[in-house]
């Protein structure tokens, strides 16, 4: 990231600056270039739109009324003071709500019923904002005067963007921290360009900022919507009480639906686009989504095997005088090298799971490397960690150690730099011109028993993947002569997903009791 390098500078302490002006006018640009803009472009269409009403002192003062009554009681009252109230990590937005809903939820590894309508909800109200964005922009950077209102949108749909890879909606993209700060701030160039792209299509379709109407009309009242049925249930997650809350948010369920029914017919009118924005969007959300659970279940079920026993193994490698043991059936070696296995979980203790990376090296190649490090990092809700709470390093035995590190959002992972600082503070033992970094690669297996729906889910899963920003990258590897690939294949069927290897571990291999750990 390109202004890591500065934020490494600060050393943890991050300059506070009030840019109280810039922040004035920031806010006058959303108020009057956003909000503002909204009731304007309502009474164009009210009074001289494709069905006007007649414009007299009665039909004036009735569309004045409405337009005051609205932004008092969905943005005044309904946003500011009820929806602005859920923070999540300092984060806003409808996706925010739905990470407030999960941390409520007991976490036994099964959604209940009602966060699966929830999620569906946020997706689709996500997909709808979306819509919006990309609609709503080419109205605002039609009039120089809401240009900042624009941008707003724009840095709304990174946001968003943002937590929805964290939430696990999005694939990964590359995201640029553009500020120390505040961690919210920041740029997705593929987001921006998608924007462009959307913005120039929408220009060219529809040529008038009265065109669009229909089809902002329908994008931003179904999100309306969807935010008022959410907010209840975050609202009952504080402790809120029903009887007071439920009827408050009926009200603006009443509210907002009235709106959209009304846009709904001005749907071939133009407010198709946002639906069919929304459901792209939603299509390519629900798939990753699925996707990723697929993989999680895989790994979930593969055989835990606690690292103490690869400890004991290793250890029988060292005593032997010909640095060899039996392993089932086969011999099993040492190789004078030092390998990195990246793992997605941190490793504290031998009590703790053996990574996946490690056992399938062992299976694969029939040997064990002679210095083993398991890698774990992990970024933080902070701009910059500093060097002494960097990492930990926890010495498991048997030349195997455990690195667990921590980056800040403003800082980018540079795992070649970190192995070699911890090689000079001499607190792990590796030969630089004979150690390899392992990265995990997911090989997805189609089985037969898939039925033809999830087939096509799959293979539009596995085009995704293509697109995402490579672990190789994002650990500052894609340059890094040692990297080598470790392929994980993982075969998806009818209600089941399995890590195969072919060469399985011998089931003898581990006392009765104590594999699989649960």
């Amino acid at each position: 990231m390109r202004s890591s390098s500065a934020a490494i500078h600060t050393e943890g302490k991050i300059p506070h600056k009030t840019g109280l002006l810039a922040l004035g006018i920031s806010a006058l640009g959303v108020v009057y270039g956003d909000i503002g803009t909204s009731p304007l472009y309502a009474l164009k269409e009210t009074f001289f739109g494709a069905h006007p009403l007649a414009r007299n002192l009665e039909n004036v003062l009735g569309v004045l009324s409405l337009v005051f009554w609205t932004l008092l009681l969905i943005v005044g009252v309904k946003y500011v003071l009820l929806v602005l109230r859920a923070d999540f990590h300092g984060e806003g937005g409808i996706f925010a709500l739905l990470g407030i809903i999960r941390n409520k939820q007991p976490q036994n590894g099964k959604p209940t019923r009602l966060l699966l309508i929830l999620t569906t909800a946020v997706m689709i109200g996500a997909a709808a904002l979306y819509g919006d964005a990309v609609i709503y922009s080419v109205v605002v950077l039609a009039m120089m005067a809401t240009v900042i209102a624009s941008q707003a949108l724009i840095s709304g749909a990174y946001s968003m963007t943002r937590q929805g890879i964290a939430l696990g909606f999005f694939p990964r993209l590359q995201i640029i921290s553009t500020s120390a700060e505040i961690e919210g701030q920041l740029y997705i160039p593929a987001v921006n360009w998608l924007l462009l792209t959307g913005c120039m299509l929408l220009v060219i379709g529809f040529k008038t900022s009265s065109a669009l109407a229909a089809a902002y009309g329908l994008a931003v009242t179904g999100t309306m919507a969807i935010t008022s049925f959410i907010f209840y249930f975050v609202a009952q997650s504080w402790g809120w009480k029903r009887y007071w809350i439920g009827p408050v948010c009926l009200g603006f369920l009443f509210i907002d639906l009235s709106y959209f029914l009304a846009n709904t017919l001005k749907f071939f009118d133009g407010g198709y686009v946002p639906i069919m924005i929304a459901l792209c969007i939603f299509s390519l959300m629900q798939t990753w989504q699925w996707g990723r659970a697929q993989l999680a279940d895989a790994f979930s079920s593969f055989l835990k095997i606690p690292l103490r026993r690869y400890l004991e193994l290793k250890q029988q490698i060292m005593d032997s005088p010909h640095l060899r043991t039996m392993f089932g059936m086969r011999s099993l070696s040492q190789v004078e090298r030092a390998i990195v296995f990246l793992t997605s979980r941190p490793v504290r203790s031998p009590d703790d799971p053996c990574p996946i990376g490690l056992r399938i090296y062992i299976r694969r190649n029939g040997a064990i490397p002679k210095h083993v490090i398991l890698l774990n990092v992990a970024h933080v809700h902070q701009p910059v960690v500093p060097d002494e709470n960097r990492y930990d390093v926890i010495p498991l035995g048997a030349n195997i150690v455990a690195i667990n590190a921590r980056y800040g959002y403003m800082q980018r992972p540079d795992v070649p730099s970190l192995l070699r600082t911890l090689k000079n503070k001499k607190l792990i033992k590796i030969n630089e011109n004979r150690w390899t970094i392992q990265v995990g690669v997911e090989e997805i297996l189609i089985d037969p028993s898939l039925r033809f729906f999830r087939r096509l889910m799959l293979r539009f899963f596995i085009f995704i993947m293509r697109f995402t920003n490579s672990a190789d990258r994002y650990f500052g590897l894609r340059d890094f002569a040692g990297r080598n690939k470790t392929v994980i294949p993982v075969l998806i069927g009818h209600k089941f997903a399995s890590v195969t290897v072919l060469d399985s571990e011998p089931a003898d291999q581990y006392p009765v009791g104590t594999a699989p750990l649960k």
